[in-house]
């Protein structure tokens, strides 16, 4: 087991979501400190429409979001192969878990149709989905019983 990778230091007066930029200032922040998962996440996707490149920290901070994700999503999907994952709450408003998060499951998953052998008709790929009724599906389903 390797030991987890060790943050750059930041600049003095910098925000934990914030860059330093070569002359040592510290770049504007993505999302506020301790903002919302769908919020840093809608910051990161209106960076990428725009064209502009990520911080080393933000591509880092993606890349782990989405591998765990996978790699917890594989293992539940492996474990009790449902037909569906509906993702609820407020984790289904970050957009970048059903591109980037889906393709990490897909990587991780048992069931990969996608393999050469495969046979025809075989294993369909588990669909992963935002719940329909927002983040208060919970609260809603709860009233219901």
């Amino acid at each position: 087991m390797s030991a987890p990778a060790e943050s750059a230091p930041r600049p003095s007066g910098a925000e934990p979501h914030a860059t330093a930029c070569p002359n040592g200032n510290a770049a504007a922040p993505l999302a506020a400190p301790g903002a919302p998962l769908a919020e840093i996440s809608a910051s990161l996707d209106a960076a990428d429409a725009a064209g502009r490149p990520l911080p080393p920290h933000a591509e880092r901070w993606r890349g782990e979001l989405t591998a765990d994700f996978g790699a917890g999503l594989a293992n539940v999907i492996s474990i009790l192969d449902p037909d569906m994952v509906v993702v609820g709450g407020g984790v289904s408003n970050v957009g970048l878990l059903y591109g980037d998060g889906v393709r990490a499951v897909r990587e991780r998953s048992l069931r990969d149709p996608a393999a050469a052998d495969a046979p025809q008709g075989g294993p369909r790929p588990t669909p992963v989905v935002r719940n329909e009724l927002g983040d208060s599906a919970g609260a809603l389903g709860a009233c219901m019983i």
